[in-house]
């Protein structure tokens, strides 16, 4: 299962799909861009840039409430404006994952990369959507390029570290998830994902240590659903 953390530029907005607590990786972080990079700089005094950015604005208050068709009905009309406005690309394309539209999202992503190639929000979110699709070795090659151009991106480490853990790579999904705690040491998903390549490569104690500062985060940042998985995850651990 999987959780997306929609994060980019002031809001820290997270959906939660449980995990089963068998003990697998929290989900792929997706990244929501929500202050627009309007881009018509061949028409600097449009006066229908503050349409398009209201628009725009209204599809993310839509999304931070669940509200995804109004959210995409919004970003669309913002596009209808603006078709080169990037963010409203990315976040469709979140809101289209939400949904469980996955080419379109593909599609919203990889539109956004047409007009800005480095936007590295737009790597990542498309790397979530293949990892959906089954393509971890495109996802992977999207996370990968997503850090060569920010080294410093933590959801980017613990994205492609969900992949490699899939494949069994437990001590390189370990590197991952821990660049991605000296960017962030208090990425709570990233301690609980950790603790899972742990588990998963039989170092008990260290996972049981990871999951516990995961707990401690969670319950911190008032995120109950996941406070409780993994505590359950932590007895069943206990219990083995």
């Amino acid at each position: 299962m999987k959780l997306y953390k929609l994060s980019l530029l002031a809001i820290m907005l997270t959906l939660i799909y449980s995990p089963e607590v068998a003990g697998k990786n929290l989900p792929n972080s997706w990244e929501l861009s929500t202050k627009g990079t309007l881009q018509l700089a061949q028409q600097p005094n449009n006066p229908n840039n503050q349409d398009a950015e209201n628009y725009y604005n209204r599809g993310n208050e839509l999304s931070k409430s669940g509200n995804m068709p109004g959210a995409i009905a919004s970003y669309t009309k913002a596009l209808k404006i603006n078709p080169n406005y990037v963010d409203a690309y990315n976040n469709r394309g979140i809101a289209r994952s939400e949904l469980g539209d996955i080419k379109g999202a593909i599609e919203d992503y990889n539109q956004a990369l047409k007009i800005d190639p480095n936007y590295v929000e737009a790597y990542i979110n498309r790397g979530n959507a293949l990892d959906t699709q089954g393509k971890t070795q495109a996802a992977r090659d999207d996370y990968d390029h997503a850090l060569k151009l920010d080294s410093q991106n933590a959801d980017a480490f613990v994205n492609r570290g969900n992949i490699l853990d899939s494949a069994g790579e437990y001590t390189k999904a370990i590197a991952d998830y821990n660049q991605a705690l000296m960017i962030d040491p208090n990425f709570a998903n990233a301690y609980y994902n950790r603790g899972v390549s742990y588990k998963n490569a039989g170092q008990i104690q260290a996972a049981i240590a990871d999951l516990k500062k995961a707990s401690e985060l969670f319950a911190k940042n008032g995120d109950m659903a996941n406070y409780k998985n993994v505590n359950d995850l932590l007895k069943q651990i206990k219990g083995n």
